[in-house]
Formats: C-alpha cells, sequence, structure tokens
C-alpha cells in the first residue's frame, strides 16, 4: 500500500467506546444487546404508522389465548397480554405469556417499542424470576430515550451507541455489542471487536496460557508461522494480553493478531474486550492466492493494529 493504512481515520462509536477507523472501511455486521433486550431500527415510520403498529399488536395479545401445557395445549379463556405500558406518548411496552403455568413458572415475553425522527426501534426480551417493577422501570427509561443516530455520529455525552440509534439516559448495567468491519474494501482485512460487562470469572482466562500448546499445533502446518509479539500492554486503561502472527501458507501471507482484556467487574469502562485483526484469508475456487493474500506487509499490519488500540477509549462517565 503506497499509504498506511490508517492515514484517513476518523471516530466510530461502539457502546460506550470510540475507535478509529479508516474512512473507507466497510462495516459489515454489529449486534448490540442492552439490558439485555436485543434492538431493532426500521426506518421512515411515522408517528401515525408507529400508533396503528402498536395498537394492532395489544389488540393480538389481548385476543390471543394462552395454552394450558397439561391438558394438551389446550386454549383457555386467559389472554396472553399481562401489562401493557405506556412510558411516554411515542413508546409502548408490552409484558405478555403464552402459556397457563403458575406464576413462579412464568416466562414473560416483553416487547418494546419507540418511535423517533421517524425511526421505530423494537426492543425484545424474557422475563423470568427477575421480572419486577425496576425491570419495567428500565425498559420505560430506555424507551424514553432512544433515538436515531447517524453511522459516524459521536453523541457528545456518554449515550450507548447502537448500530442506528443512541440510547442517552442513565447509564445501565448489562450489555454486549459486535463490529467488524473490513479495513480494505474487497480484500481480506477484518477488525472484530466483541465487547461485554465483565464478570468475576473473566479474570481466570488467559490469551497466553495457551500459547505453549497452541505453538506446538502450529509446528504441525506445512506453513510457516512466526510470533511478532506476544504479552501484557495496557489497552484503555485496562490491563490486557496481545498476540501478533505471522502466517505463511500456500502462498498466502497472513497476520492474525489478538487481544483479550477480561475487564473490572462493575465497572462500565473497563468490559470484557476481545479484539482480532486478520489480514489475508485461504484461497479457495473462487479466491486466488494474490486475492487472498494480507494486502499490507509486516510493519503496516502492526502499524494498524496499533492504531486501532490506541484510538479505541470510553466516553463514559467515571465509575463510582
Amino acid at each position: 500500500m503506497t499509504a498506511p493504512l490508517m492515514h484517513d481515520a476518523r471516530p466510530w462509536c461502539i457502546g460506550r467506546f470510540v475507535l478509529d477507523l479508516p474512512h473507507d472501511a466497510e462495516v459489515y455486521n454489529e449486534q448490540f444487546n442492552y439490558m439485555g433486550y436485543s434492538i431493532e431500527s426500521t426506518q421512515n415510520i411515522s408517528a401515525q404508522e408507529f400508533a396503528h403498529r402498536v395498537d394492532a399488536r395489544e389488540r393480538e395479545l389481548k385476543t390471543a389465548m394462552r395454552l394450558d401445557p397439561h391438558r394438551s395445549f389446550a386454549a383457555t379463556k386467559i389472554p396472553w397480554v399481562h401489562q401493557v405500558i405506556r412510558p411516554s406518548d411515542n413508546s409502548r411496552f408490552f409484558v405478555f405469556g403464552r402459556y397457563d403455568v403458575p406464576q413462579e413458572q412464568q416466562v414473560y415475553d416483553v416487547e418494546g417499542y419507540a418511535v423517533s425522527d421517524k425511526t421505530l426501534f423494537t426492543l425484545k426480551n424474557t422475563f423470568g424470576d427477575g421480572y419486577d417493577q425496576m425491570a419495567i422501570q428500565n425498559a420505560s427509561l430506555i424507551l424514553r430515550n432512544i433515538h436515531p443516530r447517524g453511522n459516524w455520529d459521536i453523541p457528545p455525552d456518554s449515550a450507548f451507541c447502537f448500530n442506528g440509534g443512541v440510547i442517552k439516559g442513565k447509564p445501565l448495567p448489562g450489555f454486549d455489542a459486535t463490529l467488524a468491519v473490513g479495513l480494505v474494501p474487497g480484500r481480506p482485512s477484518n477488525l472484530i471487536v466483541k465487547l461485554r460487562e465483565s464478570v468475576d470469572v473473566d479474570q481466570q482466562a488467559s490469551l497466553l496460557d495457551g500459547l505453549p500448546a497452541f505453538e506446538i499445533q502450529l509446528k504441525s502446518l506445512t506453513g510457516r508461522y512466526k510470533i511478532l509479539r506476544k504479552g501484557k500492554r495496557q489497552f484503555a486503561g485496562m490491563q490486557a494480553e496481545e498476540l501478533l502472527m505471522a502466517i505463511s501458507e500456500d502462498g498466502v501471507q497472513k497476520y492474525h493478531f489478538y487481544l483479550l482484556a477480561p475487564g473490572v467487574e462493575r465497572d462500565l469502562s473497563k468490559p470484557h474486550t476481545a479484539i482480532q485483526l486478520l489480514f489475508g484469508a485461504a484461497p479457495d475456487s473462487i479466491t486466488s492466492a494474490s486475492e487472498a493474500t494480507s494486502p499490507v506487509n509486516e510493519a503496516e499490519a502492526i502499524q494498524a493494529w496499533d492504531t486501532v488500540l490506541s484510538s479505541f477509549h470510553y466516553r463514559g462517565p467515571a465509575a463510582k
């Protein structure tokens, strides 16, 4: 490449974090959960269309009858709907059960809908034993504070970014986010970032503990490999481990870089973080070796890795 891969980078928001990506990077996968809710967005939905949709869904939930699993799933006279909440004029929240079982065995489906600036947001989750008034309050808080966002827009506050939107208001725990990006359009250059709330058992995980056995496995392969860098490093204010490898096989040069940060439990600024940067891929009947080989050399690959990791930082409030 004639210019460094990250020479024309700009910030990209993921959750409460920001990292730099090349201007022409191709984001091909984003997945988000917030407080256990999946989030989907639909464009060009007016307030009238929103009202029509949620009214129709409410009627459906009130007319569908629960099934009795102890009577060959026969229909009962109990409707699915358990609760309908209106957090605001532009949002609706439904709690419903499909089966007639004792309360302690009930698992509720929950659906939340909100419209903002002609964007419809749909949240889905399930409630079991944890279903209480606090869960309702948290869902209502999310629905009142969810808004659309342009892909490259970075909120000035600590709002939680997801694909096509942002959740403002009080930061809530419990999230996971996945971002997959092609750094060089049309070439194998995949950056994969996975974030989630850290839990206590994460402190036992290590990227490097299994490395000796992994190296033995690599030596048995026909290709050549080289460890470019391995060890502990600081990353976004956290302790992390990294492993950088170069692999040559079948006329293809690949660079596989990995980072693992276990994070800190109950600290939103220090999530469990796993990052991969994979240059090069296996050739196949469609992709030739020249097309599958890394689009960057070793120095450029390492420079891109260090630039991405150095740019990654937290946007939210400090942990209490």
